[in-house]
């Protein structure tokens, strides 16, 4: 079921602000806005096409990961999947906008399963990770997975790797997430 992002405890929308000139614009994209948050990987992904979709991906384990992300260049919709066994939202999922000409970031907490769908062109996306990223630990959730029931924009045409082409179904990350306790 989508819900609001407020719904989901811990997860928060940090709206920027952009300074304008006449050469251009300057957005700090983190500014100690979760104190006592410390991140050790910054990331970024650069997407050619409008209606590249990225996701459903999640670490397991120790190995799970609080995204804070950012849209630097372009828009997208932002998707979460609650996977927090003790969360009202279990298996719930909302999404926000994330769009370069109105800066915000994205803070999800450990425990959610993540991905976007880019709007535009030319989109890349900003990441600062506070886990290492641990190939043994990644699962992806396909991103039509019918348990879900994601609500994706229609688009001329979707984009999508062979990783997540090849996501596993809800049941099978659940069993995954159970046997990794």
């Amino acid at each position: 079921m989508e819900k609001q992002y407020t719904e989901f405890e811990g997860m928060e929308l940090i709206i920027r602000n952009s300074h304008e000139s006449n050469i251009g614009s300057f957005v700090n994209l983190y500014e100690n806005d979760l104190p006592g948050q410390t991140f050790i990987q910054d990331s970024i992904s650069k997407n050619t096409f409008a209606g590249t979709i990225r996701g459903m991906h999640l670490q397991k384990g120790k190995f799970s990961q609080g995204k804070l992300v950012s849209c630097i260049q372009g828009s997208i919709i932002d998707f979460f999947i609650d996977f927090r066994r003790d969360s009202d939202n279990f298996c719930n999922y909302g999404k926000v906008k994330l769009d370069s000409r109105e800066p915000s970031s994205l803070w999800i907490p450990r425990g959610f399963a993540h991905g976007f769908i880019t709007l535009e062109q030319s989109t890349i996306v900003s990441y600062k990770l506070d886990n290492i990223y641990n190939p043994e630990a990644e699962m992806t959730l396909k991103w039509d997975d019918h348990s879900i029931q994601i609500n994706w924009p229609d688009m001329d045409k979707y984009y999508l790797s062979d990783k997540d082409l090849q996501g596993q179904s809800l049941k099978e990350v659940l069993k995954e997430l159970n046997e990794a306790k």
